[in-house]
């Protein structure tokens, strides 16, 4: 029947739980078995639990060992066979009837664990069932057994076993504070935010947009698997806030080779306020060392000038194949490979060591207002509740993008290092005054930053649209030779 409680787990803390005072263990203890109840619920899984010291026991009406590994706090788990006896007696010949099959023609060991009072100890139990056992077959192995039968006898209870399932340790989410992970969904920031998860912390997701908001789908969707399968005792939020107007200001203000990392010291900038406003206790990034030009040392530390919260980056001494394998176990790799990332804004070499006193300076060009103005516009998503509906709603009309470009119109191309078009002019190059009579069509690496700008300049009255697809569109209508004017 649907709701038999055909399985049993014997569920073992982590060492991040066990090794705390007895008040701070009691408190992580119960934290684990909230979030293991919180899972079942979300799960639709009939159940019943209880806590056991140092254990705890859950029985279900199916299985739930991939929840269970998920559920940080857990160190391992157990399927096992729950056995009531009142003497050594009647509890050997039990276990003697579940395993005398597994043990035909194979070396077997006897392990027993044993809390409460009893007349017997665990050296008697496992010579006793051991002798009830060794007749059926190929004798004892204590070394390297090809069964081995395991015993946890807790007053006049037993729990027998022989597998044991890794859990993903760590603390229980809730006994840490609130963070906010600085989330593009690419394969590096699903994987910083959950490790400060496994460190107990309830985290939210704040993601910058530089396009369109249909572009944050695939982003929401990689946030939702790790809400959905690992952040068992949070409802995390999605923040949204479009940066697309600050983005504008940098490359009008600001020399290409620093782009990047002015763009980068703008969202430690937008993320520290939003987090002070929402009562966060700092930030999450997925940086790594060197992994990017902006992500040097010396461009880290130019950039993270002045904040005062704290920047968590759990990956800075990574290698990408090892950030890569770990998205793939946590079940992230396959939606981050969806996500299309904001193209670079770089025009040529970014610097590696951009001077702290001149970014200063430089930086005190822009108006930062603009940042304010942009986090006060949030859109907050509730992952736990999130329906087609929702998503509908973000999926905006995309009437600024445009597939062909007429002849009359201005073509600004966002990266002229990397791509030649002939007649473009840079964004350095408009005057936004010259623009108002005339059409305007951005073209970046792969239509994403174009798309925040087209709706910048959108917002200024005038008439501007994304090439689609960026550079790859360029080339298709070069191919096609239909760079013209259309009726």
């Amino acid at each position: 029947m649907e709701n038999q409680l055909n399985f049993t787990y014997l569920i073992r803390f982590s060492g991040d739980v066990t090794y705390r005072r007895h008040n701070s263990r009691s408190l992580f203890e119960k934290l684990v078995l909230r979030n293991i109840i919180l899972a079942m619920k979300k799960h639709n899984v009939f159940f019943k639990v209880y806590k056991l010291s140092s254990r705890i026991i859950l029985k279900t009406n199916k299985d739930v060992s991939n929840v269970l590994n998920k559920i940080f706090g857990i160190s391992s788990f157990s399927y096992c066979n729950e056995i009531n006896f009142e003497n050594l007696e009647e509890l050997a010949k039990k276990v003697f009837e579940l395993n005398k099959n597994k043990i035909k023609n194979k070396t077997f060991a006897i392990r027993c664990r044993r809390v409460g009072k009893h007349d017997f100890n665990s050296m008697q139990v496992a010579r006793y069932i051991g002798g009830l056992l060794n007749p059926f077959s190929n004798g004892v192995d204590l070394e390297n057994p090809e069964v081995e039968i395991n015993l946890e006898i807790r007053g006049k209870k037993a729990f027998v076993y022989d597998n044991v399932f890794e859990g993903s340790n760590g603390l229980p989410i809730g006994s840490g504070d609130k963070l906010i992970s600085l989330f593009s969904g690419g394969f590096d920031s699903p994987v910083a935010a959950w490790f400060l998860a496994k460190r107990g912390c309830k985290v939210d997701f704040l993601h910058f947009a530089f396009g369109s908001l249909t572009d944050t789908i695939d982003v929401i969707s990689v946030a939702k698997i790790l809400a959905d399968n690992w952040f068992y005792g949070h409802d995390s939020k999605f923040y949204i806030i479009q940066m697309n107007s600050f983005i504008n200001e940098i490359m009008k203000n600001i020399e290409p080779r620093i782009w990047q990392v002015v763009l980068r010291r703008g969202m430690y900038l937008a993320s520290e306020r939003f987090s002070i406003m929402k009562n966060y206790e700092g930030m999450i990034t997925g940086e790594s060392v060197a992994q990017a030009t902006s992500q040097t040392i010396r461009n880290i530390r130019v950039a993270e000038e002045g904040i005062q919260l704290p920047i968590f980056r759990p990956l800075i001494g990574w290698d990408k194949k090892d950030i890569i394998d770990l998205s793939k176990k946590i079940g992230t790799y396959e939606s981050s490979l969806r996500v299309q990332e904001l193209c670079s804004i770089a025009i040529g070499p970014l610097t590696p060591k951009a001077d702290p006193e001149k970014f200063r300076k430089d930086f005190e060009k822009l108006d930062l207002s603009i940042i304010d103005k942009a986090i006060n516009d949030y859109i907050e998503i509730n992952l736990s509740s999130l329906n087609e509906e929702q998503i509908l709603k973000l999926k905006e009309k995309e009437d600024y993008v445009i597939n062909y470009i007429p002849s009359d119109a201005i073509v600004v191309n966002l990266m002229p290092e990397k791509m030649k078009i002939p007649n473009s002019l840079t964004l350095m190059d408009l005057n936004d005054e010259k623009l108002k009579n005339n059409m305007v069509i951005f073209v970046c690496e792969k239509g994403l930053t174009s798309k925040g700008l087209a709706k910048h300049y959108r917002s200024l009255g005038i008439k501007a649209y994304s090439l689609f697809e960026g550079f790859e569109g360029y080339k298709k209508l070069q191919k096609n030779a239909i760079l013209k004017s259309q009726p």
